[in-house]
């Protein structure tokens, strides 16, 4: 089941130069897969609710899908 253009709460992220906090929404508006030299983490798109467009890394930023 994809999860694009889905509404996403945002629980933490890994990347310490984001003004994003814990709460922030966003809507996923793309999946893409890293390979696996970078580790291989799928990236999920979103455009967040304060105008900032930031990629979660699946595995290590924590979200969850509202609907």
């Amino acid at each position: 089941m994809s999860i694009i253009g889905k509404r996403i709460r945002l629980i933490f992220t890994n990347d310490r130069y984001t003004s994003l906090k814990s709460g922030d929404m966003g809507t996923v508006t793309d999946i893409t897969e890293l390979p696996n030299e970078l580790e291989g983490y799928r990236q999920i798109w979103c455009n967040w609710d304060n105008g900032s467009i930031l990629a979660m890394l699946e595995g290590l930023d924590k979200y969850e899908v509202i609907g």
